[in-house]
């Protein structure tokens, strides 16, 4: 296993549903220290923090990325073929609850930060890291980030969450554009 591998299994590890997503934030909050990327904190409340890492010279626009760190409940446990919260990799993929929606979409996001640190003198302009809190329940962090005034500067917005939707639609609480990807 690599990595990559393992840094979503420890994450798809933490239980995340309702308001549980304090762990993912210290994880993320340790991963970007570790590889000097500028990043903080955003508390909604004890167990619900967000987090913004920011890498980049600022000669340029401002891309973001963002990902919300919660899921759904686990829901009856005896109807997992695997356990939500193992992570485990059968066959070349891994298991768990929030792997789609969006715990992978979170770290592989996290990751390419991390690969483009090692590069950012080449980086003209700014690459952002949002990670939220509520997302499945009412989208509370991503609004308490724009109330506070920290996505009012971005030039494009970039979700990795899978929709089946053949448009990428920003949230409707940031001014987003609606690009057509088909």
């Amino acid at each position: 296993m690599n990595q990559a591998e393992q840094m979503l299994q420890d994450i798809v590890g933490m239980n995340t549903a309702g308001n549980h997503e304090a762990d993912v934030a210290a994880y993320l909050e340790a991963l970007f220290n570790q590889h000097n990327i500028t990043n903080k904190l955003v508390k909604l409340s004890d167990r619900r923090i967000g987090v913004i890492a920011e890498i980049g010279n600022g000669n340029g626009p401002i891309l973001a990325f963002d990902g919300h760190e919660d899921t759904v409940a686990l829901g009856d446990m005896n109807k997992w073929q695997h356990n939500p919260l193992s992570g485990e990799k059968i066959d070349g993929k891994i298991f768990g609850r929030g792997i789609t929606d969006m715990k992978s979409g979170l770290m592989a996001a996290a990751i390419a930060m991390v690969n483009l640190k090692k590069q950012e003198s080449k980086l003209n302009g700014t690459f952002k890291f949002y990670a939220t809190v509520g997302e499945e329940s009412g989208e509370i962090g991503a609004k308490q980030m724009v109330e506070l005034g920290l996505a009012s500067h971005i030039d494009a917005l970039l979700i990795g969450e899978p929709s089946g939707l053949p448009l990428a639609i920003c949230p409707h609480l940031f001014k987003c554009k609606v690009h057509n990807l088909a």
